[in-house]
């Protein structure tokens, strides 16, 4: 398996990926943090996390 870890880019810029949430004690933290840089982000949950959270999923991500 190869991860690619840097490449060039014409702007100066940050890929983010986050993964395993959502979580109630930081998810909303971390999503306000994104929006006051003006910055997104890419997440990755399973169904399984996703149910669990629900009110998390529903309420920042607005899913299920």
């Amino acid at each position: 398996m190869h991860a690619v870890t840097r490449f060039a880019t014409p702007r100066r810029e940050v890929w983010l990926t986050i993964d395993d949430g959502p979580e109630p004690a930081t998810t909303q933290a971390m999503l306000d943090l994104l929006e006051r840089h003006n910055a997104r982000a890419t997440g990755m949950a399973s169904g399984e996390v996703l149910k669990s959270q629900r009110p998390v999923t529903r309420s920042n991500l607005g899913l299920l």
